[in-house]
């Protein structure tokens, strides 16, 4: 039984350490970053992609629940955009992205959204070196949560892997106490098959016959003679 609890113990030590080995890879391949994991978009491909998403279009530039930082960030922006400015330019994009800005602007204008609005969004949310600073951002964000969450799963399995080997320690010092005790005079260090009187049951004790004979006076016929 000793055996089967000490085997217990090692695997379920063997588990701990495996689970959290296993855990550890499955989400270091869950956060985008290093080689071989997929990466974040470039800006370019980012810039793209929000091109033809209507959202980016319909939603306003700030909301109640942006930080401060951003709202500031978007307030200089708008202070210095001039959409007369951008007049040609925007003839030039919705000429060259007809598949997907030209026909979000046909989609959206006037009927969701305000042709300042939308110009507005659109040379904020889709300039590449605004995009660019956001991954950076995330990257550096991605990086740091996916450290804290290795140094957690690391100290919960290191506290795990500690505490049993402690407690079987514990138990094999136990086991070892269990398995020795006291021997009275009387008795052999090594019990026999026949216990620890080390005699048969039915061999009778001398010693204590003749302690037996003395008390009833038997002795006292073999004196008489």
């Amino acid at each position: 039984m000793w055996g089967a609890l000490k085997s217990d113990l090692n695997e379920f030590v063997s588990t701990v350490a495996g689970d959290t080995s296993e855990a550890l890879n499955r989400m270091d391949e869950n956060f985008p970053d290093g080689e071989g994991k997929e990466q974040l978009s470039t800006a370019a491909e980012e810039r793209l992609r929000r091109m033809e998403m209507h959202e980016t279009f319909e939603s306003p530039l700030i909301s109640e629940d942006d930080p401060e930082p951003y709202k500031e960030d978007v307030k200089e922006f708008l202070a210095d955009f001039s959409i007369d400015d951008k007049t040609d330019e925007i003839a030039k994009l919705l000429e060259e992205n007809r598949d997907t800005l030209k026909l979000c602007f046909e989609a959206l204008v006037a009927d969701k959204v305000s042709y300042a609005d939308f110009w507005e969004r659109y040379f904020y949310r889709c300039d590449e070196d605004r995009i660019a600073l956001e991954i950076e951002e995330e990257e550096k964000e991605q990086a740091a949560a996916r450290e804290a969450a290795f140094q957690s799963l690391s100290s919960v399995g290191n506290l795990l892997g500690g505490a049993v080997k402690a407690a079987a320690s514990s138990l094999v010092d136990n086991g070892k106490s269990d398995n020795s005790y006291s021997m009275t005079p009387n008795q052999s260090t090594t019990p026999g098959i026949f216990g620890a009187s080390g005699r048969p049951p039915f061999v009778m004790n001398t010693a204590e016959d003749e302690e037996e004979d003395e008390e009833l006076g038997w002795d006292d016929d073999d004196d008489d003679e």
